[in-house]
């Protein structure tokens, strides 16, 4: 079974064959009377992947079964209908068929095309990690990088398929359902994949398609003699080990950049700028400065600093300047959100090297897991919140050491508080700061700053 990108305006469903629509919410799947039992195993298993790899950016927990002219289901194919007189073609499938258009080429190290297969079923031995390839499945077209492929290439290649879109393919009534003349149809996939991320719907086109696994070997332990305990009392060895545990000194945070430690000590760093981006889709997109980040998604901060150096001695006047603004430093943060999936991830990571021509130096920010120096770039006012909100009321909890470190962390409002925690309790009039009978000074002014940036930003948490 090959699976191919169907027409969105109005599709005729045939009975001898399985369907599959995407959408960002749901996630149907039409088995037609006649169909086979690899064509529904394979579509099974393409549901299974989009439901728990949360792939083609579908939220769907499930997929929603479809077996006749379902209300919620056909308008979503333009006001398809099933066809019920189209019979099997038994001399030659649908997959031998629609292969002939298939057409795979490769740049070369001087950006050339060269063919490597042309109206045949595309191998998994194409997939070499130095080569940039083009796919042109004709209702799907697709560049593929390897991890160790020139990156000039890649741009090479998303011209050459810019221009393949523009052509016409053979055998086009067996795939769009009617000759087009010249080009193709509108609705013709255009995609860039990676080694590593790729898709379900671009991994169905092999049927040698191979993943890697990691594989675990144990190797059993010796027999070892048990050694007595040096300290027979309990009670002196929990002491001596107490005594032990008060001499670690737990190491300040710092993070290196270029070389230079910065640390929390440190008042010569000046910010000069922030730029933030969001992956949308497949693809970053610059959006404005904020400091709510959503769990479901990944940011891009760019920051803008340089280091002021004090105690230089200028070469002309001989005088000792008390502050002097070193170079301009660039350094990049991609947070990532507790709910995104790993090809979310990775495409972050991805679209971050290829954004980033001179190549500065990339942190990655794990959500609830955030560096002191990454919550300072928002002055202690950090918000992660959920995507969609299950009630009117919703609960914060306060982190942080210090007001230039706070953050606000959206948590489940059914679970229990903790006496020691701040929390922010949100309704739609009013922001409650909620301190328990152990927090501290610090936390509940914390707190309180955060609240009073929950206020300013009225539209984005539904307060009235």
């Amino acid at each position: 079974m090959q699976t191919q990108k169907s027409p969105y305006p109005p599709v005729m469903l045939i009975r001898v064959a399985v369907f599959i629509v995407v959408t960002p919410t749901r996630l149907f799947k039409y088995e037609g009377e006649h169909s086979n039992i690899l064509e529904k195993t394979k579509a099974t298993q393409i549901c299974i992947h989009i439901t728990t790899k949360a792939d083609l950016f579908c939220s769907a927990a499930k997929a929603e079964e479809v077996s006749g002219p379902s209300p919620a289901f056909l308008p979503l194919l333009g006001g398809g209908e099933i066809d019920m007189t189209t019979e099997r073609n038994v001399v030659e499938p649908f997959e031998n068929v629609i292969a002939k258009t298939n057409l795979v080429l490769r740049v070369t190290d001087d950006y050339k095309l060269q063919s490597v297969a042309k109206g045949e079923h595309p191998r998994f031995a194409f997939l070499q990690p130095n080569e940039t390839l083009i796919f042109d499945f004709g209702s799907e077209i697709y560049v593929w990088s390897g991890r160790n492929a020139r990156k000039t290439n890649g741009r090479y290649a998303v011209e050459y398929a810019q221009q393949l879109k523009n052509k016409r393919v053979t055998s086009d009534a067996s795939l769009f359902g009617t000759e087009l003349g010249d080009g193709r149809a509108p609705w013709t996939l255009y995609l860039r994949v990676f080694q590593g991320v790729q898709n379900c719907l671009f991994a169905a086109k092999f049927s040698d398609w191979q993943t890697s696994e990691a594989k675990f070997y144990f190797t059993p332990r010796t027999f070892r003699k048990e050694t007595p305990l040096l300290c027979a009392d309990e009670k002196l060895e929990a002491r001596l080990l107490a005594d032990v545990i008060r001499g670690y000194v737990h190491p300040d945070p710092s993070e290196t950049l270029e070389d230079q430690e910065l640390t929390r000590e440190m008042k010569n760093v000046v910010t000069e700028n922030l730029t933030f981006w969001q992956l949308v889709g497949e693809e970053l997109e610059q959006i404005e400065r904020t400091n709510v980040f959503v769990d479901d998604c990944c940011y891009v901060v760019r920051w803008q600093y340089r280091i002021q150096i004090s105690g230089v001695r200028r070469l002309r006047s001989g005088q000792i300047s008390e502050k002097e603004t070193g170079r301009e430093r660039v350094a990049f943060f991609y947070w990532l959100g507790a709910k995104t999936s790993p090809k979310q991830q990775g495409l972050c990571a991805v679209r971050l090297a290829h954004m980033d021509k001179e190549k500065h130096q990339h942190v990655r920010v794990a959500h609830l897991s955030e560096p002191p120096l990454f919550l300072s770039l928002f002055n202690g006012k950090f918000i992660s919140r959920h995507s969609s909100p299950s009630a009117d009321h919703r609960v914060f909890v306060v982190g942080g050491c210090s007001a230039a470190e706070c953050y606000a962390n959206e948590v489940d409002p059914t679970k229990p508080l903790r006496s020691h925690a701040v929390y922010l309790r949100l309704s739609p009039e009013t922001v409650a700061v909620v301190a328990g009978s152990d927090t501290v000074q610090t936390s509940v002014k914390n707190g309180l700053l955060l609240a009073q940036a929950m206020v300013n930003l009225r539209k984005e948490f539904n307060l009235k």
